[in-house]
């Protein structure tokens, strides 16, 4: 037997068990298990407008439809989706579920096995199995210590670098299918798989994946060989549109409701070119820190030449071609027009994870080569490690400083005990976007604002921004009398407010805004003066649930409900006809109904 490959053998299971076991901490230091026992709502950055989006899809019981609570009301899991219908659909596939356990193992399983499972596929380019453990161990610090990676995912957006994953998952298979490897048309099943897997977790990603896909395709082989791969590319395609088809149609329908928006925080352009490549912090936040970034860019790109140099490895080449891709979507799709709103400078996320890989053979193989030169070249690879290892601390005492809180805070918590006690008339004008994504799934009560915020849908003039911007106007801008109007317009009969410039302006409003109390730190108002109920026109009324907007006691044969038309809209009774009417400036009209004599009662659904 030899002993000394078992005592590497157990040195190296040694190694990949203790990061295996840190990992695991990691990801549970930042999402305790104790949510998704208790079955807590994991809220943390992004994921309260992730769950609010969820949350309505699950109340139609499709991939889409229609959402009363919101904005006057809205489509759901359409152009707003985006980023988050990997959730909607995990929810449609598993009903049984509740919505908040399936939120927290959905987070806490993509990010435990992201890079595990690009560890398992990628390993096969590299043949030591001590270069393999090294690969793992980068890309685990890559993942947890990465201030751009670790901010997403610990962010709540968990997509986005999970449709990166995928989008190296699809390069290995199509590599794999060149390659013309085991099982050749499961492979190209799952390479269809993937990609539509892609579309439902952050579409954007498509346009990253596409550059290292054709790389892979040009130079993996010959002519004949592609003509072979034909057929199976074919089954690809197929296999990508099937998957794809049931939201696409739907988001071309829909496309007028959508509002392109070139998200200012997530452009980028040659001040964030300079400022991150050539200096310690990137351009966005200044926590960021950029050795990382740095080693991943510097070693990436040389370790694509190094392995077509070395072995033509077409894999790790086109991984490092999709690198430099991605780079070129962070800094330069800004002032490509349209394509801005992808929101551009987020693909450096794709754009480290693509060259990970790449970096790694590039590491290992000047390693190889120090270790062949002369004793004071290695001397001097060490002091040089030994100055530099301030770079690496730095991330490890940024990473134990300690993490944000995750879930409802009891601040938002006791909010929402008042707001769910609050009578039912109206809806309620909230100026905290965190606390009105989940108003409605916490109290049943219908908000304005939330939502609005960031969605990407004319229907956001329904809202109010984080900015304070309520109907198109600030504060400031809004007549008291014209304000009224508008409230009236969506009957709002409480307003909840946290910003300064409201309150200044409610308090300074007698009449419109009647103070009612304070509670942990926000102002609570009545609105006064106004007609709180849900009938602009007409005699009816309204009551909103899960299942849709239900009218009773009616007494008109002409109605103007206060919620937005759309064309998802169906009256359960025959006769009854829905369309638009413009309000106000509202870009989206309001649901004008006819209804034949004698009906008192109806339903509208989704």
């Amino acid at each position: 037997m030899n002993i000394q490959w078992m005592s590497n053998r157990l040195v190296r299971v040694a190694i990949v068990a203790l990061a295996l076991l840190v990992h695991s901490g990691l990801v549970l230091r930042s999402y305790p298990v104790r949510m998704g026992i208790n079955n807590e709502v994991p809220l943390r950055g992004d994921v309260a407008r992730y769950f609010a989006t969820a949350d309505g899809v699950a109340k139609s019981g499709g991939l889409y439809g229609y959402d009363p609570a919101f904005m006057a009301g809205y489509p759901v899991g359409l152009w707003n989706s985006m980023g988050k219908k990997g959730y909607e659909v995990l929810h449609l596939m598993l009903p049984w579920v509740s919505l908040p356990r399936l939120f927290y193992f959905t987070i806490v399983g993509v990010v435990l096995l992201c890079p595990l499972v690009l560890w398992l596929l990628l390993r096969r380019s590299f043949e030591r199995k001590g270069e393999r453990v090294f690969l793992l161990l980068f890309l685990l610090c890559f993942w947890h210590l990465s201030t751009q990676i670790s901010y997403f995912w610990g962010f709540g957006n968990v997509f986005f670098p999970c449709a990166s994953v995928l989008a190296i998952v699809m390069c290995v298979l199509l590599q794999r299918i060149t390659n013309r490897g085991r099982f050749p048309w499961l492979t190209a099943i799952g390479l269809g798989v993937v990609g539509a897997a892609i579309f439902y977790c952050h579409t954007v990603v498509l346009i990253a994946a596409i550059v290292p896909l054709v790389s892979i395709l040009l130079l993996g082989g010959s002519r004949e060989q592609h003509l072979r791969m034909l057929p199976r590319l074919a089954v690809s395609l197929s296999v990508f549109a099937a998957l794809s088809l049931p939201w696409l149609m739907p988001l071309l329908s829909t496309r007028g409701d959508c509002l392109a928006q070139p998200e200012q925080w997530f452009q980028g352009g040659p001040r964030h070119l300079i400022m991150d490549l050539f200096s310690d912090r990137t351009y966005r936040l200044h926590f960021d820190r950029n050795f990382l970034y740095h080693l991943a860019v510097v070693f990436g790109l040389t370790g694509g030449w190094f392995a077509w140099r070395d072995r033509r490895d077409v894999l790790l080449t086109s991984l490092a071609i999709g690198g430099a891709w991605a780079l070129v979507i962070t800094y330069g799709f800004t002032y490509l027009g349209a394509l801005s709103s992808v929101q551009p400078y987020r693909f450096m996320i794709p754009a480290t994870l693509f060259l990970l890989a790449p970096a790694t053979y590039a590491m290992v193989s000047c390693a190889k080569a120090v270790l062949r030169t002369d004793r004071r070249v290695q001397v001097g690879v060490v002091l040089l490690l030994l100055v530099l290892t301030p770079e690496v601390t730095a991330y490890v005492i940024d990473k134990a400083w300690g993490t944000s809180e995750v879930g409802l805070s009891a601040e938002r918590e006791e909010v929402l005990s008042v707001v769910k006690e609050l009578p039912r008339k109206g809806r309620i004008l909230c100026d905290d976007a965190g606390l009105g994504h989940v108003m409605p799934y916490f109290t049943g009560r219908a908000v304005i604002g939330g939502l609005s915020s960031q969605a990407f849908l004319k229907h956001r003039f329904a809202g109010i921004d984080e900015k304070g911007m309520l109907f198109g106007r600030m504060p400031s801008e809004w007549p008291r009398q014209k304000l009224a109007l508008y409230l009236e317009a969506y009957a709002v009969d409480y307003a909840l407010f946290s910003s300064a410039r409201w309150i200044k302006y409610a308090d300074a409003a007698a009449g419109l805004f009647i103070f009612e109390r304070s509670v942990a730190g926000q102002r609570l108002y009545r609105v006064g003066d106004v007609a709180q109920r849900y009938v602009a026109r007409g005699n009816a009324r309204v009551r909103i649930d899960d299942t849709g907007i239900h009218l009773t006691e009616i007494m008109s044969t002409e109605l103007l409900l206060k919620f937005h038309y759309s064309d998802l809209l169906r009256s359960d009774v025959p006769g009854v006809t829905l369309r638009p009417e413009v309000v106000l400036e509202d870009p989206v009209p309001f649901v004008h109904v006819n209804l034949p004599e004698g009906v008192s009662s109806f339903s509208i659904g989704w």
